[in-house]
């Protein structure tokens, strides 16, 4: 589909080159736009259009304005305005998430600079008249970019929408992309049951490890990828290393190139920008899964691979993190893996998730936060390691361990390291839960226990201790 993608200044008219793209698209007997329920009320308007202020949501420093709709048109004879009332407010950011694209056949007007956004297409007719108290942008990208670093996505279900108090700078795409870091990019799209497949050709094999690399990997309800792996190969390691993060709420299946048949080898993903998977994401074909928000890879003979294109074929090792606020979420997510899955970011956040391995790790340098999820192990068990100034908060949701087992906060440095229970249940055997802190004075370590947790042990040891300070533990 031909998109038009247009920076309109005020008061003015389409030219003669939206006409082209008008013919894409039948015309709409009639305009219509319908709010989608996630940042206000729900419900449809239809003839003349007001989008009143108060059924958007507004930041928290009163400058940007955001709106949801589920679909978006502009009949010949209609017209659409976007009230900004507010004197602080500055823009008016509206996506659009349906499964339809938008036409304007006719007025589309907003008392601020407005961002319309649509990615599965925008059309505006011949007749379109186009007006702003500033400046418009017609997209059918799929995020607006902040100067603040924040970003507002179209298709992200994931969780609370980032209401973005910083200026916004433009849009951006997040596609699924290969780069050129083995071979001149290959072209790479979903095909129309939204399936995308990568194998051999597309990466560089060296022994038993297959690498590939992606500028934007991103899979929306109803998207796949598919990696057919070479026969030899039992490590499959992706790297992301584009401008955005990653949203991935679709499944990603290992199959052997050569068979057909799920593969046995090991996923190793990474993208140093941040890692999102929401309800649909999903993993197959891999007995081991690693997810991690890091800027490189590690291999036992030191070699590195992220920020530059050195393999190996020695064994994969350590992930190499990268800023402190890049975060890796899951919400809303069920994982099986049948062998090992490990989750590594200077942020971890898990909501209504659900792990089950027989080895899970989970690992953060910062802060590690397990709202209502339920995390099932044995064998080694869950390994969860914040760092300097950590705090590892687990509120509601069952954590099981079964043996040989460690939860732990720890930290040598000194600074706030916190140990919080609210409303958990804990079921832990030969195993020991600690908070820790080896500094000279001994500051900071707290055991937390608050509201009705069920802890039960067998063989196992609870404990807050510092360095040169009694333990403190107790169920304020």
């Amino acid at each position: 589909m031909k998109v038009l993608s247009s920076k309109v200044r005020a008061g003015a008219r389409v030219r003669p080159l939206a006409l082209a793209c008008t013919l894409l698209l039948g015309a709409p007997s009639h305009g219509e736009l319908t709010f989608d329920g996630s940042l206000g009320p729900s419900g449809s308007l239809q003839g003349p259009m007001l989008v009143p202020e108060a059924f958007g949501a507004l930041s928290s420093n009163g400058q940007n304005l955001f709106h949801s709709f589920a679909s978006l048109n502009v009949g010949a004879t209609e017209s659409l305005h976007f009230q900004a009332l507010a004197p602080s407010i500055q823009a008016i950011v509206a996506r659009v998430t349906g499964l339809e694209g938008t036409r304007i056949d006719g007025a589309l007007s907003a008392d601020a600079t407005l961002y319309l956004l649509n990615p599965q297409g925008m059309v505006v007719g011949p007749g379109a008249s186009l007006d702003t108290a500033s400046t418009l942008f017609l997209h059918q990208a799929d995020t607006v970019r902040f100067a603040g670093g924040e970003r507002f996505r179209v298709r992200d279900q994931s969780g609370a929408v980032n209401l973005a108090i910083t200026a916004p700078l433009g849009v951006s795409f997040a596609p699924l992309a290969l780069d050129a870091a083995f071979a001149p990019a290959p072209t790479l799209s979903f095909n129309g049951a939204g399936e995308a497949t990568v194998g051999p050709r597309e990466s560089q094999v060296v022994g038993a490890n297959q690498f590939l690399s992606f500028s934007a990997l991103s899979l929306y309800p109803g998207q796949g990828l598919t990696v057919r792996t070479a026969p030899s190969v039992r490590n499959v390691i992706a790297r992301v290393r584009g401008l955005e993060d990653s949203q991935l709420s679709g499944p990603l299946r290992l199959i052997d190139g050569g068979t057909g048949l799920p593969s046995s080898a090991s996923l190793f993903l990474f993208n140093g920008q941040g890692l999102a998977l929401a309800s649909g994401a999903a993993f197959s074909g891999a007995d081991q899964i690693q997810l991690a928000v890091a800027e490189e890879l590690r291999f036992s003979d030191g070699t590195r691979f992220g920020l530059t294109n050195a393999l190996s074929e020695a064994m994969p090792d350590t992930f190499l993190l990268g800023r402190a606020t890049d975060a890796l979420s899951l919400s809303g997510v069920t994982l099986r893996v049948p062998e090992a899955l490990a989750l590594t970011a200077p942020q971890l956040s898990l909501s209504e998730a659900r792990l089950e391995a027989p080895s899970l790790g989970l690992s953060s340098s910062g802060a590690l936060s397990l709202v209502n999820s339920n995390l099932l192990a044995a064998r080694p068990g869950i390994a969860m390691r914040p760092t300097e100034g950590a705090e590892l908060a687990i509120v509601g949701g069952q954590l099981v361990t079964v043996q040989s087992s460690r939860l732990a906060t720890r930290t040598a440095g000194g600074g706030l390291n916190r140990l919080q229970l609210r409303g958990a249940e804990l079921f832990v055997n030969a195993s020991s839960i600690t908070a820790s802190n080896q500094s000279a004075d001994g500051a900071g370590a707290l055991l937390n226990l608050t509201g009705d947790n069920t802890l039960r042990f067998t063989a196992s040891v609870l404990e807050a201790n510092t360095t040169g300070a009694p333990m403190r533990a107790g169920s304020p």
